[in-house]
């Protein structure tokens, strides 16, 4: 017998269907033309965290007007990791912003790492970003109701 396991991640929830059904289906083609049975548990775990864009806007624009542009890191590739965040943005609109805790350094790790530690550094960053976005979105609110 044989036991394989991994993971299997997309940004679009399509491809994760067609990914699900390539592996049940090439698992049984491979085990029928091997007389062998096959048993597959695909369980999907994490969806794809994906910013709503009205959401992102602001939140970009938010980094501009309080940092500076050169601040505004929009260009990054697609991140395959997962997210708790992400079965909010399953429920409702918002934006996962990253604030600059960095990776490089002996401590340097991503989030969700047994060896993480936090950039104490950065702060005063997220405070002052957390308290603008706050205010940004009330006044937001506030508008949308007159």
């Amino acid at each position: 017998s044989v036991r394989l396991s991994g993971t299997v991640r997309a940004i679009k929830p399509a491809v994760q269907d067609q990914l699900e059904e390539r592996l049940h289906r090439t698992t049984h083609g491979i085990c029928e033309a091997l007389g062998a049975t096959a048993r597959v548990d695909y369980t999907r775990c994490y969806p794809a965290t994906v910013n709503t864009q009205r959401e992102a806007d602001l939140c970009a624009r938010l980094v501009r007007e309080t940092f500076g542009e050169s601040q505004l890191k929009s260009d990054l590739p697609a991140s395959m990791g997962s997210e708790d965040f992400a079965f909010m943005l399953q429920q409702k609109p918002g934006c996962y912003v990253r604030i600059g805790n960095g990776s490089k350094g002996d401590s340097g790790c991503m989030l969700h790492n047994p060896h993480y530690d936090f950039n104490d550094d950065i702060l005063t960053t997220g405070a002052t970003y957390w308290c603008a976005l706050a205010l940004r979105y009330s006044e937001l609110i506030q508008a949308e109701a007159n």
